[in-house]
């Protein structure tokens, strides 16, 4: 099941003990502090749970399976995430 934004607020008011109104403002801050980080290019790595960083990809020349026409990929910024071993042993 995928956690939706108001979902995650009201685990941490029930877990906090505090308004939903604060909650939200706290994630709020939380979600901004980690885009912020990230356009920054550094990584972020929360212990027990996994990594986040930015991986760059460069243009390249592709070419459709079926119609085998050549055609260039532009430059992409990628987010990557990866799981840590003790989150995926649980």
């Amino acid at each position: 099941m995928s956690q939706t934004r108001k979902t995650l607020i009201n685990i941490v008011a029930l877990k906090l003990l505090m308004s939903k109104k604060k909650a939200n403002n706290i994630l709020a801050q939380l979600f901004e502090i980690l885009k912020r980080t990230l356009e920054d290019g550094e990584n972020i790595s929360i212990r027990g749970f996994g990594k986040f960083y930015v991986r760059y990809q460069k243009e390249r020349k592709i070419r459709h399976p079926k119609t085998t026409s050549a055609r260039h990929l532009i430059d992409q910024i990628l987010l990557t995430k990866v799981l840590s071993n003790g989150y995926i042993r649980r």
